[in-house]
């Protein structure tokens, strides 16, 4: 193989290897895009924006809202999932944006 076929294919795997985001939280493989069960019966899709903090928020509402018993769960999902996306722990801001709206979300 020629150089220039070398890099073609290492970009292309590199570039394969990392368009499959996913996270080991709770022993679940988490995707980007793709839906990941709660519990049993009951699956979410994976739209997390993990440096968003009007996403962080959302996402608790909804956990508050419609998955108040699996809260902890949740939550370290989530954190799990961005922590290995971004390599660097999740900001405070975030997490209080999510105990906020889970906090929303209990009231509905």
């Amino acid at each position: 193989m020629q150089w220039k076929q070398v890099l073609t294919l290492s970009v292309i795997a590199t570039c394969v290897s990392g368009c499959v985001e996913h996270s080991v939280a709770s022993g679940q493989r988490i995707e980007a895009g793709k839906a990941f069960r709660v519990t049993g019966e009951i699956q979410r899709m994976n739209t997390m924006a993990c440096q968003d903090n009007d996403d962080w928020y959302l996402d608790g509402y909804r956990v508050g809202k419609s998955f108040r018993e699996h809260q902890q769960k949740m939550l370290s999902q989530r954190t799990a999932y961005c922590e290995e996306q971004t390599g660097k722990a999740v900001p405070d801001q975030f997490r209080h944006s999510w105990n906020s709206g889970y906090q929303q979300g209990l009231k509905r």
